[in-house]
């Protein structure tokens, strides 16, 4: 139940999280991405390929574009070493109703919030080659294309207040980027300093998201639709031809597939219902032979932001206009540099001595800055005192949410004020009804100050042991975790191996170290990662209790690192040759309390090996079991493979279906089928529906499994 309750309050505290992100982090890109929905702007070299141009002549004058349209195909020219300018300006405006994702409107919760940005400069491109000693293996396909806005004037208002020059966010936007395009458009990857930050990535990786064009793959075409990535989710954008010459276009987007592309292992989109809706979006572009990309482009759109009952939470104008000028290049613009190439230019990206964790990006900045002002005369510990009467009375969880998401934000704008929190949780001041509440506010904040108030409280031995565990739980969540507190959650382990087992605090503990392991591996720090496992098989060899094992292989999983797979190897479960000569049969034998020990142990083990980085290595370890005597191995062994894709699992759950004795497991095989359907399966499926004549030795199929069947055959 704790877990569910946590999980709940993670969803709506995010949520809210989300508001305050999208109302002061990501106003430009928000703004960017409303543009670049309908500016994506081609540059295409057209090819016009009339058989008769005397003709193609009277069509155009007659306004009878239709078949001139279809006598050239859209393509972009890419030429080497092209380098071009742009006067660039885009213009935005964003209102939000913070009330719209509230259970009931709130008067103090602010209705109505407005933020104006406006972007301007020269747009500076450069197309690089790649050496010719680049690997064989790198995309032939790829065009390699740097960007840098100089001249620029970013102006910034909340509210009704006057547009006031951004000297910092004028750094930010003339920072030299990277962008790897596809020959049809699409951008393929970007390339950014690796001091600048997610938010500050995606507000320039938006200026370029704002103008691209995705070519369709059929030629001799007008019209077309396709799907769009950008920073704040999917779209579907329509093109249409407006010349014989392929060097005019219309693009709209028509419709919001999702909102918030994936960024993480458990979460696509907003945690609550969310729906896009397009008031308006009219762009016009142009290309020409003589240029590599755009031309120019200018458009405006509307974006409305849906909840679930239909409330607008916000609306976005946005316009934006790009030209391409005459080449008068500033020779001061590291892009114009001679000495640099393409080598040279992603190699001074990856400068080892800048740290992006170390520092704050600018958008966080301005809303720590804003987070301050609001915050100048409040009081932490009512709203503490707000947040327990509302659990006390049972308040709608929107009331919860809002008034965690301002204790959480209170802690972003001073850091300072979380070292109150374990004296509180000492004398009660904090209860237990609002201490999940705290930890959640910690662990997401997650900035030093927060971590060190987990790490304090986690290793105080006098605090309540639940409140340990619950900082536990936090900790293991954290998205960049400090050494210390990692250190110190290794000590616990170290300290804590006994013949009577491990207590809540020593389970719980290796159990967050699985899943902090992955998240250095995330980061890139692997040796942070490996000294994690490594501490968890010695844990695993000295440990005599089955239920420590058993937790040992549970963190193992939770770690998700191929390096673990050789720890888990030697508990796996061997094949003997009477087990491959026989057919996998039914268990219900009376099994000794040693024998269940083993088999606990075994389970586990293979149930962490399932969670392993797909590979074959983890395929070629699980496969044989499926022919093991024990009932109980298999289940886990297709609880492992089912979290897999790969089409070896098919093939050999194909070939097992039929000589496997028991139901569940079966059913099991015939639901993981369904969801990986080819003609095989399909014909697997079919036979097993006709089982009983097919084989007459053995008993008809239950309803139930037909059933299964029967939905495995129709579902898409």
């Amino acid at each position: 139940m704790r877990a569910v309750h946590q999980k709940k309050l993670r969803t709506y505290f995010i949520y809210i999280s989300l508001l305050l992100l999208l109302l002061l982090i990501l106003p430009l890109i928000y703004f960017f991405f409303n543009v670049y929905q309908n500016s994506n702007k081609p540059s295409h070299k057209f090819l016009s390929n009339p058989k008769n141009p005397d003709q193609q002549k009277n069509e155009i004058n007659s306004n009878s574009l239709q078949s001139a349209k279809k006598s050239c195909t859209p393509i972009i020219s890419w030429f080497p070493d092209a380098r071009q300018m742009y006067d660039y300006q885009f213009k935005t405006e964003i209102v939000l109703n913070d009330n719209a994702l509230l259970e009931k409107d709130s008067d103090s919760f602010s209705k109505e919030t407005k933020i104006i940005v406006h972007v301007s400069g020269v747009l500076n491109f450069r197309v690089f080659e790649k050496p010719e000693d680049w690997p064989e293996s790198s995309d032939a396909s790829l065009v390699y294309v740097a960007f840098q806005l100089s001249s620029a004037t970013v102006k910034y208002a909340e509210k009704d207040l006057p547009l006031q020059p951004q000297k910092d966010l004028k750094e930010l936007f003339q920072t030299l980027f990277c962008v790897a395009f596809l020959k049809n458009g699409l951008c393929f990857q970007y390339f950014f300093p690796n001091d600048l930050n997610e938010a500050d990535r995606s507000s320039l990786s938006e200026l370029i998201y704002a103008v691209q064009l995705v070519l369709s793959e059929k030629k001799h075409i007008s019209r077309w639709i396709v799907p769009e990535v950008h920073t704040l989710g999917r779209f579907l954008a329509e093109y249409r031809v407006m010349d014989a010459s392929c060097q005019m276009f219309e693009k709209q987007n028509v419709r919001c597939i999702s909102l918030i592309k994936e960024t993480s292992d458990d979460t696509s989109s907003f945690p609550f219902s969310l729906t896009g809706r397009i008031v308006e979006s009219q762009f016009k572009l142009s290309v020409s032979e003589l240029n590599s990309w755009l031309t120019s482009c200018q458009g405006n759109e509307q974006i409305d932001l849906l909840t679930q009952k239909g409330k607008i939470w916000s609306t976005t104008k946005t316009s934006v206009q790009m030209n391409i000028l005459p080449f008068n290049p500033d020779s001061e613009l590291s892009i114009w540099s001679n000495t640099i190439n393409l080598d040279t230019l992603l190699s001074s990206f990856f400068d080892p001595q800048k740290n992006l964790k170390d520092r704050a990006g600018i958008w966080e900045k301005k809303r720590i800055d804003s987070l301050k002002k609001r915050f100048k005369n409040s009081n932490l510990f009512q709203m503490i005192a707000d947040l327990e009467n509302v659990l006390i009375n049972d308040g709608d969880q929107s009331q919860k949410a809002r008034l965690s998401h301002l204790i959480h934000d209170y802690f972003t704008a001073y850091p300072e004020a979380v070292y109150q929190i374990p004296g509180w949780l000492k004398n009660g001041t904090i209860t237990n009804k609002t201490v999940g509440h705290m930890m959640l506010a910690l662990e997401r904040v997650g900035h030093k100050d927060a971590q060190k108030v987990l790490k304090s409280i986690i290793m105080d031995q006098g605090q309540a042991e639940n409140h340990r565990v619950q900082a536990i739980v936090a900790a293991a969540s954290l998205e960049n975790p400090i050494t210390e507190l990692t250190d110190d959650l290794l000590g616990i382990i170290e300290d804590s191996t006994s013949e009577s087992g491990f207590d809540e605090i020593s389970s719980t503990t290796l159990l967050a170290l699985g899943i902090l392991s992955h998240t250095y591996d995330k980061n890139g720090q692997a040796l942070q990662a490996k000294t994690i496992i490594d501490q968890l098989k010695l844990t695993l060899e000295n440990s005599n209790n089955t239920a420590d094992k058993v937790t040992c292989f549970k963190a193992l999983g939770n770690a998700k690192a191929a390096h673990a797979i050789e720890v888990i190897d030697d508990y796996i479960p061997k094949i003997t040759s009477s087990d491959i000569e026989e057919p996998a049969k039914s268990s219900e034998d009376i099994i000794d309390s040693e024998k269940k020990t083993e088999l606990s142990t075994e389970v586990a083990a293979i149930l962490a090996l399932g969670k392993m980085p797909e590979s074959p290595a983890t395929i070629e370890r699980l496969i044989p079991l499926l022919a093991h005597e024990r009932q109980i191995i298999r289940t886990a062994t297709i609880d492992a493979v089912s979290q897999m894709e790969s089409p070896e699992i098919t093939t050999a759950l194909c070939a097992h279906l039929i000589s496997e004795t028991d139901e569940n497991i079966r059913r099991k095989i015939i639901r993981y089928l369904g969801d990986h359907k080819n003609e095989t399966v399909i014909k697997t499926l079919e036979d097993h529906l006709d089982l009983s004549n097919q084989h007459p030795e053995k008993e008809p199929i239950s309803r139930e499994e037909a059933e299964d069947v029967y939905r495995a055959l129709i579902q898409r």
